[in-house]
């Protein structure tokens, strides 16, 4: 009697799925999570277990966060400013060159020095526009950042961003503020993706037609203002 073929077989230690081999060479990812750690040992699994438990309590904030939002419009103010903020401060404000900045009457270093200030006061402007009532009563205003609206032309810029936009990349954004208390990249992506399905079942549109038209507005920004939107370029783990 001939013995049958033993098909070699894979077990992943992050996520725990268990594959068959059909080519005799050392798989590079887990084809379930995509991880190319799919071999690591007990503790790091153990390390990212704890890690995936983090994101569980970052994703149930943010259902709740969106939940609420559907029925008291304060609360969507409140993630487009505090996604907006983080967005902003991430990327250093819009990316501008030094002679721009001179010409708009700041010093190099009073530009950076007051990043978190103006990165706060456009922010604000951004969830004043959509829910005015959410925040008009404390918006920040202040000398440098009004010179920095009109550096950046953001009236006019205000005026193009929609808002589906405003929301897109401020739950994003908003998500990203969350993940930090994550360390890993598949936890990380794990709380975007739930951030997209929360996104598409909000907002009533596909992630792909979500990303198609963020761009499309950064796109008529730029028309005018080169550089001014190099913040929201990329929208992460799109």
């Amino acid at each position: 009697m001939s013995k049958g073929i033993e098909i070699p077989s894979c077990k992943c230690e992050r996520c725990g799925y268990t594959w068959y081999l059909r080519y005799p060479q050392k798989p590079r990812v887990c084809p379930s999570c995509k991880s190319p750690y799919w071999q690591a040992s007990s503790d790091f699994t153990n390390e990212l277990n704890i890690d995936f438990q983090k994101a569980q309590k970052i994703i149930k904030e943010l259902s709740d966060k969106v939940d609420e939002a559907a029925v008291k419009q304060t609360s969507w103010a409140s993630i487009i400013r505090e996604g907006w903020q983080r967005m902003f401060e991430t990327s250093e404000l819009p990316i501008m060159n030094v002679d721009r900045i001179l010409a708009g009457g700041f010093s190099v270093h009073e530009w950076f020095m007051n990043g978190s200030k103006i990165s706060l006061g456009l922010a604000e402007s951004v969830a004043e526009r959509f829910v005015t009532m959410a925040v008009s009563s404390n918006i920040v205003k202040e000398d440098v950042i009004e010179r920095a609206k009109d550096l950046l032309e953001w009236r006019r810029i205000l005026e193009i961003i929609d808002q589906d936009t405003a929301k897109v990349l401020g739950l994003v954004w908003f998500a990203d503020k969350l993940s930090t208390e994550t360390t890993y990249p598949e936890t990380e992506v794990l709380v975007q993706e739930n951030v997209w399905q929360l996104l598409e079942k909000n907002l009533g549109k596909k992630k792909d037609e979500l990303i198609t038209h963020v761009g499309r507005i950064i796109e008529i920004i730029d028309e005018t203002n080169k550089g001014v939107t190099s913040w929201a370029e990329v929208i992460r783990f799109a």
